[in-house]
């Protein structure tokens, strides 16, 4: 296979997802993300329906821009060269064509790897976090438990460091009872 043929598959599966995500139906927009043409990494299922809604965001974003009208795309290749290629016919070419103007309101394989390693990190970390959420709740539990026995800790010592001043103050109270019942009885 001739290197010219596998950047018209590529530019193909790049045409295929941006027909897909117009659509805005996610199991095609997955199937054409996971194609070996286009070449994406990091594509995980679980994520179809927000690759296809951020996907379809990009493409609102440069549409409402205002797009060129064309039907010529330039995609670039590694190596440093350029593969244009037509949306309408299908067909591309190395060199660039007369009178070239990009159409801006396709997306491109760039914003394509970048929109999905966003959405697949995202998830990612969530499942993370879902995954050790039981540890969370435990480590949660002992910092609220050391934070109540530090505080019951802290308010027994000022309890304790009270005591002989709520000693002397029982001992007054209880001679002041004993000397009021005392006199009660001696005046009878």
């Amino acid at each position: 296979m001739t290197v010219s043929r596998v950047y018209c598959f590529v530019s193909l599966g790049i045409l295929a997802v941006n027909e897909a995500v117009g659509h805005g139906d996610t199991s095609p927009t997955l199937s054409a993300l996971c194609s070996p043409d286009v070449g994406l990494y990091g594509v995980a299922a679980e994520c179809a329906e927000t690759y296809q809604r951020e996907l379809a965001e990009v493409e609102r974003r440069k549409v409402a821009t205002g797009g060129s009208g064309s039907e010529r795309v330039k995609h670039w290749v590694r190596g440093g060269c350029h593969h244009y290629h037509n949306v309408r016919t299908r067909e591309g070419g190395w060199d660039e064509p007369t009178e070239f103007v990009q159409n801006d309101t396709q997306l491109s394989r760039e914003e394509m790897q970048s929109t999905v390693s966003g959405v697949t990190a995202a998830y990612e970390r969530e499942q993370l976090w879902l995954a050790k959420e039981n540890l969370m709740v435990k480590l949660q539990a002992r910092c609220r438990g050391c934070l109540v026995c530090q505080e019951f800790n802290s308010r027994m010592r000022f309890l304790k460091k009270q005591v002989p001043a709520i000693t002397c103050m029982q001992s007054q109270w209880r001679g002041y009872k004993q000397r009021k019942a005392y006199q009660i009885r001696s005046d009878y």
